[in-house]
């Protein structure tokens, strides 16, 4: 079987502008949960506009990186048959 990636923009009109960084942070880790699986994976993107708090930024940031990391030890354990 191949494998897909999808290339998924975050919400520019709500999340970026009006969003805190906790609703930031809990739409990315939603996206990479229901978008991301064992024979694909996501890209999660997005545009920076003038009005976008560099909050928002940070916890986007923050939280794609949380998740590789907890995706590169979950891979690192099914390699090594710690996990089915």
């Amino acid at each position: 079987l191949g494998r897909v990636c999808v290339s998924v923009d975050i919400d520019r009109q709500h999340f970026m502008p009006w969003g805190t960084p906790e609703e930031m942070k809990e739409h990315v880790r939603e996206i990479y949960r229901v978008m991301e699986g064992a024979r694909g994976g996501v890209w999660v993107k997005m545009d920076v506009y003038p009005d976008t708090p560099m909050a928002n930024i940070q916890a986007f940031m923050a939280t794609g990186r949380a998740w590789q990391r907890s995706a590169e030890i979950a891979e690192t354990a099914v390699a090594d048959g710690a996990a089915c």
